[in-house]
């Protein structure tokens, strides 16, 4: 027979998940159990077998996202490399990727909320990066016209070229977290669904902005020393840009007209939005 005492930790231990557990703890706890149901406590010839294991898909779920994450790592760094032309360059925008998210883990982590493929799985590394990139590409254009000739010189072409994009990067950083506010406002299952994706990104966005106008920089002047050599920029991309100047001149020149056809895209995309949502 069973006593109450185990009785009480065998009921304990294969519990249903209650809300706000962590599955992964609530499952080891439960194989823990069911083995020591099946060693100590049911008679000879007696045993419990697993007919649906949600450990299986924890685990695929985890898998999903780390391979979303390594593969995105991988596009970004290469993409970054093929318009920056720069090695150096593009390690240093990488590094902002694993850096923003330990920040993220640790937000997670002090909500007490876990990473799972709903907070870490969507998340966007071309946002994360955005402020790097556009530092780099300012540092290393100022590099190559300039051309530093000695150490402090190069710092300070660097150090200039900075700040010249920190207003900029953060005001942009702002702007994609001020998206995210609608969200904190879900409620009900909405929100239990996308309020840990808005705190991941939020917590990321802040950590990419920091180490962004702070390692980034760092990085710049330990690795681009005086007189440093990096390659001229391949001429589809300088015909790119040329012709980009051009659009962006005729745009600025006709900002009403630009306005009204933004509000009008915009109206048609919300109209669109809220036709989709009543059927």
């Amino acid at each position: 027979s069973v006593g109450w005492n185990e009785r009480k930790e065998i009921v304990e231990g294969l519990v249903l998940m209650r809300r706000g557990e962590n599955p992964s703890v609530v499952l080891e706890g439960i194989h823990q159990q069911v083995e020591n149901l099946n060693r100590t406590i049911l008679p000879e010839g007696m045993k419990l077998e697993v007919f649906q294991d949600r450990s299986t898909l924890v685990d695929q779920s985890l898998g999903t996202v780390h391979e979303n994450l390594l593969h995105g790592f991988v596009l970004v760094v290469g993409i970054v490399w093929l318009f920056l032309r720069s090695v150096t360059g593009s390690l240093a925008v990488a590094i902002i990727i694993p850096l923003s998210l330990l920040a993220a883990f640790f937000g997670l982590h002090a909500m007490g909320l876990p990473a799972n493929l709903i907070s870490m799985g969507a998340i966007d590394f071309g946002i994360l990066v955005d402020g790097a990139v556009v530092l780099i590409e300012n540092v290393l254009h100022a590099v190559r016209q300039q051309r530093p000739s000695t150490r402090r010189d190069t710092l300070q072409v660097i150090i200039r070229a900075s700040l010249e994009v920190v207003r900029p990067a953060f005001f942009a950083m702002l702007i994609i977290i001020a998206a995210l506010v609608p969200v904190f406002t879900l409620e009900s299952v909405e929100g239990r669904i996308f309020r840990p994706l808005a705190l991941t990104y939020t917590y990321a966005l802040v950590g990419a902005l920091i180490f962004t106008l702070t390692i980034v920089p760092a990085l710049c002047a330990f690795l681009f020393k005086a007189n440093v050599k990096l390659a001229d920029e391949p001429a589809w991309m300088e015909r790119m840009k040329t012709r980009y100047q051009s659009l962006l001149s005729r745009v600025v020149n006709r900002g009403a007209l630009t306005m009204a056809v933004a509000v009008l895209l915009l109206a048609v995309s919300a109209l669109a939005a809220t036709r989709i949502g009543t059927e």
